[in-house]
């Protein structure tokens, strides 16, 4: 008799084959917990992950702000890989920011707050915990700035200069006064 073999099916969002999907200008919150270490950007990055996609319609600058409550890692790449970090790898990054949609006590090495000028294409971000058992709570938040100010011209002075207008003269009398 076989005894069938139980495979568990990973989860949305745990490697390349089934990213979760975010859109710039919005906020998710979730958890690394139960997910696998599918993940590494170099020495660390052990613990459990959760990879998004995003899209960028055109250049521009695009804010990515997120925290976690454990210590959490970020890394953007332009494609979806195992080990892809080919526009940032980061322990902490940035002044710490509250994604809009957060509220988590982030740890000391558990946030970034970080902007990149991005071309148009899809692009991917990985949630990662730095040590084997990291793993919990995080926001994320992919903010899109418009278009890029790069090779935009300087503004030309279009103002008109002022002109000395005199007001108009009253003509009021003032009544006389016996003394």
């Amino acid at each position: 008799t076989n005894t069938p073999t139980n495979t568990p099916t990973p989860m949305p969002g745990g490697n390349c084959s089934d990213p979760l999907s975010i859109a710039l200008n919005q906020c998710v919150t979730g958890s690394t917990v139960g997910h696998t270490n599918d993940y590494s950007c170099g020495s660390g990055h052990a613990g459990a992950d959760v990879v998004y996609e995003f899209s960028v319609p055109s250049t521009m600058d695009v804010t990515l702000i997120a925290e976690s409550d454990y210590d959490g890692d970020w890394s953007l790449a332009s494609t979806c890989s195992s080990t892809a970090d080919d526009l940032g790898c980061w322990d902490r990054e940035g002044t710490a920011t509250d994604p809009s949609c957060s509220s988590l006590s982030h740890d000391d090495w558990g946030y970034l707050n970080y902007t990149v000028e991005l071309t148009a294409g899809t692009y991917y971000i990985w949630i990662d915990g730095y040590y084997d058992y990291s793993e919990g709570n995080y926001s994320l938040e992919i903010i899109g700035n418009g278009t890029s100010p790069t090779n935009t011209p300087e503004p030309t002075n279009t103002s008109v200069p002022p002109t000395n207008t005199p007001l108009p003269a009253t003509n009021t009398p003032v009544p006389a006064t016996n003394t």
